[in-house]
């Protein structure tokens, strides 16, 4: 599915930059390289399509669409997009693997764990020789066991 955006008309009325309509284009002074410092108040050389939110300086050369202006001004892509894509689903946090982690896990196991563990086979001589432990991951509480490479 392809991102859908914000109208670059109302990209610029939501920045507060005066643009002037002529057809199906917006013209506006130049936002980058200060080319039109030296221009008149008429005279403007950044011209967007307000269908596609494409643009071109036809002064100094610079090209894009809204969403590289939009990162321009350090704007995200969610503050353009008309659905903006929510992260919580996919939202991973980064997390440092060492035995600090490991141990802290082990010593989370529950009783009621250890107990489910053994009764499937698993001494708890081997839970502790491989660290087996308990945490809590994508909502959910698993059987943590550590991977050594």
């Amino acid at each position: 599915m392809a991102l859908q955006t914000i109208t670059i008309k109302e990209y610029l009325t939501r920045k507060g930059i005066e643009f002037r309509e002529n057809g199906k284009e917006l013209i506006i002074h130049c936002l980058f390289n200060g080319c039109d410092s030296d221009s008149r108040d008429t005279e403007a050389h950044l011209y967007f399509d307000a269908e596609t939110g494409q643009y071109e300086c036809k002064k100094c050369g610079e090209k894009g669409n809204l969403i590289t202006l939009a990162k321009h001004f350090g704007d995200s892509i969610q503050e353009i997009a008309l659905n903006p894509i929510t992260h919580a689903r996919n939202t991973r946090k980064s997390m440092k693997f060492d035995t600090e982690l490991v141990e802290t896990y082990h010593l989370a196991l529950p009783a009621h764990i250890r107990q489910y563990l053994n009764n499937r086979g698993i001494s708890n001589a081997v839970i502790d020789a491989h660290k087996l432990g308990w945490g809590k991951f994508y909502s959910k509480w698993w059987i943590t066991i550590p991977i050594q490479d």
